[in-house]
């Protein structure tokens, strides 16, 4: 590339900083991983409350503190009114991310019941059998894409084991989360939609007529309100453990996967030392989060930061830029395997909305990273593709991650 071109790709890239630090819009096209922390970074060192007039006005917030009052104030930042924004048409309350006190309390009572750390624990051996498996078989293979073979490989299995789904079942419904995403807001979404509520029903209705000895029999007999859950929760329920099961784990995976492979002396000490290993999974997760934005509504006028908001606003939180707050983390746009904080971060959310699953995606990283320690130092084999932008408005990761653990010598 000549100098010339090289300083029109730079000053192309510089003036869509600019016009998205001036009007951000989480789903804008352009908003991709190359620019994302630049448009953070600009955020935060902008108003603590960025108005944007996208989507009939959002009230952006950056800066870690307010998030968690966000996040703290349920009465007054609803998320029964939906948590992504624009909502899809037609598309239902997601079950619990997008409910309120008190039914928000009594659904995740239920996918508690089966992500709990205890629970997760007692699968802890199914979990390790399976990533070695997994891995096993990649460094065995073409070792041509980390992300399909195993990111998410291993969050589909682990779900599925966990509430009583088979592998084939499994994957159908990993195709239709995958379709909603790329297809968010059009009208492939819906026809996405419509094939998971399928195979959900499905599902159910096997339970309903031959019980068995599993999770998805269990919610079919499970009581909310003093009543039986109806057939469309149980649809929304099982669709939440596809979604938040699968693909933000799957893109969590790979990105730590991704950024290891990068840099050598971070992944030798995770190699060495137990304590870096585990400081390894947090600096990730607040580094690169894979879901990076949620929504709330607001019920009645309040004020944060002398902004004046009133019933109705759309209040937009920045997981992302608020895990790079100078005013929580030192130096927060360097990855630090010895930050002694790095766990404070917000990327499974905060208070009452901290993801359920939290427990089971930690652990699937923790014990990847001690399986891979068997195996030699890996690094990329190709050019890698990153999802385009912030899918669904929300998701950031890689989608093709050629991994190698081949050596000099090109044996594995």
């Amino acid at each position: 590339m000549s100098a010339e071109h090289s300083s029109t790709a730079r000053t192309d890239t510089e003036q869509v900083i600019d016009r998205l630090t001036k009007r951000f819009d989480h789903q804008d096209a352009e908003l991709s991983s190359e620019i994302l922390n630049d448009v953070y970074r600009a955020l935060l060192d902008g108003p603590a409350v960025h108005q944007s007039d996208v989507y009939g006005g959002v009230a952006y917030l950056t800066h870690y503190d307010d998030l968690v009052a966000v996040e703290k104030n349920t009465q007054v930042f609803s998320s029964a009114q939906g948590v992504r924004c624009p909502r899809q048409a037609n598309q239902p309350l997601s079950i619990p991310a997008e409910t309120d006190k008190p039914m928000h309390s009594e659904y995740r009572r239920l996918f508690l019941n089966v992500l709990s750390p205890p629970q997760v624990r007692k699968a802890e051996p199914f979990l390790r059998e399976l990533t070695e498996n997994l891995v096993r078989n990649y460094v065995a293979g073409p070792q041509d894409d980390f992300c399909q073979n195993v990111a998410t490989q291993l969050p589909i299995r682990a779900v599925g084991e966990l509430i009583g789904l088979d592998l084939h079942s499994s994957g159908e419904m990993q195709k239709h989360v995958e379709a909603l995403l790329l297809h968010y807001g059009k009208p492939e979404a819906l026809k996405a939609l419509n094939g998971l509520t399928k195979i959900a029903q499905v599902e159910i209705d096997a339970r309903r007529g031959n019980p068995r000895d599993d999770y998805l029999t269990v919610l079919t007999t499970a009581k909310v309100d003093g009543r039986l859950l109806t057939d469309e929760e149980l649809q929304n329920m099982m669709r939440t453990f596809m979604f938040a099961g699968f693909e933000t784990t799957a893109h969590m995976i790979g990105s730590m996967m991704l950024y290891l492979a990068e840099h050598p002396d971070v992944q030798q000490r995770v190699r060495e030392d137990d304590q870096a290993l585990l400081n390894c999974v947090e600096e990730c997760l607040r580094f690169l989060p894979p879901v990076q934005t949620m929504f709330r509504t607001v019920t009645t006028s309040t004020c944060l930061r002398d902004v004046q908001f009133e019933k109705g606003d759309t209040v937009g939180l920045l997981y992302a830029a608020a895990n790079r707050d100078a005013a929580k983390f030192e130096n927060p746009d360097a990855f630090d395997l010895d930050r002694p904080n790095a766990r404070l971060h917000l990327s499974f959310g905060f208070g009452q909305h901290l993801c359920a699953g939290s427990h089971l995606a930690r652990r699937e990283m923790h014990i990847l990273l001690e399986v891979l320690r068997d195996y030699p130092p890996f690094t990329l084999g190709g050019p890698v593709t990153m999802l385009p932008h912030l899918m669904g408005g929300q998701m950031m990761g890689p989608e093709h991650l050629p991994i190698s653990f081949k050596t000099s010598e090109g044996q594995n």
